[in-house]
């Protein structure tokens, strides 16, 4: 990865004009796969990765009894296997249409396809051939540590939506509460623990990932509506691939972190609901208070590097610039 990293940056000087600009995505897409793969490597041989199993495995075996665990398990298996089979279909589908653009029949786009072998002067057969074996690795080190994240982040949502139903089965009609209410706490922030530690170990990937995904995707809709080198179709419809696939990064990243403290959060709603005569002891009314202060403190969540958490209203902001962006590129046309 860092050799592909390095390649294809100082292939900036080698490459036509027409092609900076793409020369720059390939740069900066080849740097995010090695940074990916640096972080899958830094996850998988620290400590933090099995803490997190463990307080994810204390919150399995307090819900083990739960009538809901069996329908959760046979979610959890369904979303896992559909963001497996959604990242090989990337693997495969990205190698093959790179290896169509350098070997295909199509001339034009061999020729505007170059910056993926630069910075080689003259094409040399075995140089290409090592650029797309490659680029399955680089394609992988995109989206495998992407993949993971959304698992974890799709069934902790996923549990978190369970969590709340069940809490909400315990209310009675007359806003009593008939669960052991230091059992449900324990369960929920096991999970919030869970999603401490998950915080811990990814949030630097995120905020690279953020970063050169947002990049990307400018420069390739940059290319899109203003560069006029663009004459051959296919050459359209790759860089539309490529485009596609940075937005829909950013969309599934986004979209399925940010449920992670708007489920984390849903259960004040129906707090708010029970009244304080539904408690026999103190006790419940502490544990309760507890609760609340829990809910009402920093967001449940993933964070962008520690700084920005990753909820609804930030993605809103970043699209809303990513919107005006596309109005001054559009303008320029």
């Amino acid at each position: 990865m860092t050799l592909n990293a390095a390649k294809s940056t100082t292939g900036l000087w080698y490459v036509e004009d027409r092609l900076l600009v793409m020369q720059m995505t390939a740069s900066a897409w080849y740097v995010l796969c090695a940074t990916n793969a640096a972080t899958l490597y830094y996850v998988c041989s620290t400590d933090k990765l099995p803490e997190f199993f463990n307080a994810w495995q204390k919150y399995y075996q307090s819900a083990f009894k739960s009538r809901t665990f069996g329908t959760c398990a046979a979610s959890v298996n369904r979303r896992k296997t559909l963001i497996l089979v959604g990242a090989i279909c990337f693997i495969l589908s990205n190698s093959l249409f790179t290896a169509f653009s350098r070997f295909g029949p199509v001339e034009s786009l061999q020729n505007d396809t170059y910056f993926l072998v630069a910075p080689t002067i003259e094409p040399v057969l075995v140089w290409e051939v090592f650029a797309m074996f490659s680029m399955i690795s680089a394609s992988a080190a995109f989206v495998l540590p992407s993949a993971l994240l959304l698992i974890f982040c799709s069934i902790i949502a996923f549990q978190f939506y369970m969590f709340t139903k069940r809490f909400h089965n315990c209310m009675t009609k007359e806003s009593r509460f008939k669960g052991c209410l230091m059992s449900l706490r324990r369960q929920h922030q096991y999970l919030s623990k869970a999603v401490f530690l998950l915080d811990e170990t990814f949030s630097f990937y995120l905020a690279v990932n953020f970063g050169a995904v947002i990049f990307v995707a400018c420069f390739l809709m940059y290319q899109l509506v203003v560069a006029q080198s663009y004459k051959s179709t296919m050459t359209t419809l790759l860089t539309l691939f490529w485009f596609g696939t940075a937005s829909m990064t950013f969309a599934l990243i986004g979209v399925l972190t940010a449920q992670v403290p708007e489920k984390a959060h849903d259960i004040a709603n129906y707090i708010h609901d029970i009244g304080v005569f539904g408690f026999k002891e103190h006790e419940e009314v502490t544990q309760m208070s507890m609760f609340m202060a829990k809910l009402n403190g920093a967001p449940i969540s993933l964070t962008l590097w520690g700084i920005v958490p990753l909820t609804k209203e930030f993605l809103l902001t970043v699209v809303g610039v990513y919107i005006t962006y596309f109005a001054l590129v559009a303008q320029s046309f």
